[in-house]
């Protein structure tokens, strides 16, 4: 029979099967024998699309900002989706165009919220706020109604471009050089100061340390200044001592020879008394017989030697005195003999 078709449905789709107007079945994936005649076919895609997506918008201060995206999205409420779009296909695909005007529908809601997340921005925070504004934009939409009025669910929003006008950018551009070259030249600017810090640094180290190396040659100056004097004052207190020690010695000598010219002066009176004592015995006794005594002990030779000695202090008294060889060979036989 020629009004009859078979329709095989596939698990990426949601199959909605109408008769009279009426849903009679409906559900993923379905196959099944239709009369084309009587029945309506209803084929709802649920697998996750993307969407590229390019717009210009206007910052608080008026500059144009040209944004750039992509949005994942998919058809998560089939039935709200084919209330509002006519999904009906025939043997051929689908009898309108309704399908492919749902992402510029979206896309359309994705400009509506960034126009008001940047409507307080100006265009430098715009520029600078790309992944805060896709987070902005994502958690927006994920709550909006009108998508949800129209089944569709946004997996996932990614702004890849935020651009102001040609003109605008080579003003940021030349903005932006001069900012980099004002702060290439503050970092020059800062390498000298910081050299020139760290050379005052050295040089104040080196100063500091000069200070201290002459601050411990003084310490020592000082240190052998109190060493010599201390040594000075030993050397005196050490002469003094010795000088001391001298005068005390010096008295001990004179004590000593005080002692031995007391002891020699009493030595001296005792012989003197001695001799003394002895003269008087001689003077008691006779003159002839201390001859005698004298003699006694005396060889010839002596005695007559003796005798001549009297002989010559008498030579005024004596007339002539006669000394006979004999008596010259008397002598030496004597002599001689001793």
């Amino acid at each position: 029979m020629m009004g009859i078709r078979f329709f095989k449905g596939q698990p990426n789709q949601y199959i909605m099967k109408y008769r009279k107007g009426e849903r009679i079945t409906e559900g993923r994936g379905l196959s099944f024998y239709y009369i084309t005649s009587r029945t309506s076919i209803v084929v709802v895609p649920l697998e996750s699309r993307e969407q590229s997506f390019i717009f210009k918008e206007l910052s608080s201060d008026f500059q144009e900002i040209s944004i750039q995206g992509q949005v994942t999205w998919q058809i998560s409420d089939p039935r709200k989706t084919a209330e509002l779009l006519n999904l009906s296909v025939d043997s051929k695909g689908y009898i309108s165009d309704d399908l492919l005007k749902l992402p510029e529908r979206l896309v359309n809601i994705i400009q509506d919220k960034v126009r008001n997340e940047i409507s307080g921005k100006i265009m430098e925070e715009v520029i600078a706020s790309g992944k805060s504004l896709s987070d902005a934009l994502l958690s927006a939409m994920k709550e909006d109604g009108e998508a949800g009025r129209m089944g569709l669910q946004v997996l996932g929003l990614r702004i890849t471009s935020l651009k102001p006008n040609p003109e605008t950018a080579r003003a940021l551009e030349a903005g932006i050089r001069e900012k980099i070259l004002q702060e290439a030249d503050e970092a020059i600017y800062r390498r000298r100061n910081s050299a020139v810090e760290q050379e005052r640094l050295i040089q104040e180290n080196e100063l500091n340390t000069r200070i201290a190396v002459e601050e411990k040659e003084l310490e020592i100056q000082a240190r052998q200044i109190r060493t010599k004097e201390e040594k000075l004052k030993a050397d005196s207190q050490m002469k003094q001592k010795m000088k001391e020690n001298e005068i005390t010695l010096e008295e001990m000598n004179q004590k000593v020879v005080d002692m031995k010219s007391s002891n020699i002066r009493k030595e001296g009176e005792a012989e003197a008394f001695r001799i003394s004592a002895f003269m008087k015995a001689y003077n008691d006794i006779d003159p002839s017989i201390l001859e005698t005594v004298k003699y006694s002990g005396m060889n010839p030779v002596q005695i007559l030697a003796d005798g001549f000695r009297e002989l010559a202090k008498n030579d005024g008294s004596i007339g002539q005195l006669n000394v006979t060889p004999e008596l010259m060979q008397a002598l030496g036989s004597i002599g001689a003999g001793k």
